[in-house]
């Protein structure tokens, strides 16, 4: 019954310069955020952080109030794939993804 996490994202005007920029994406096209909500989410932190040091792309995590959140940023949608499978593997103690996941 209450908002737990608000995520304002907004990209306009000369977008392509923007994600150029190495403060914002060092020319990153693919993006995606994490969020998991669960008790123990706090204790998955390094382990999330651990997955993505070793993967092509940036990716950073924070935790807090039993919400884990991850930004991850990739040159293309395949790398922000893996990226993301990673975490998802981490988050879900490497129970198999769902059916859809494996297209």
């Amino acid at each position: 019954g209450r908002c737990l996490f608000h995520d304002a994202i907004r990209l306009d005007g000369a977008v392509d310069a923007a994600l150029q920029r190495s403060p914002i994406a060092a020319g990153a096209r693919a993006m995606a955020t994490l969020v998991h909500v669960a008790a123990d989410a706090e204790a998955e932190l390094n382990a999330v952080r651990a997955v993505h040091a070793e993967m092509p792309g940036e990716a950073g995590a924070s935790a807090w109030n039993n919400m884990l959140v991850a930004r991850i940023l990739a040159t293309d949608a395949a790398s922000l794939r893996r990226m993301v499978i990673g975490a998802l593997s981490v988050l879900r103690a490497s129970r198999p993804l769902p059916r859809v996941w494996l297209c």
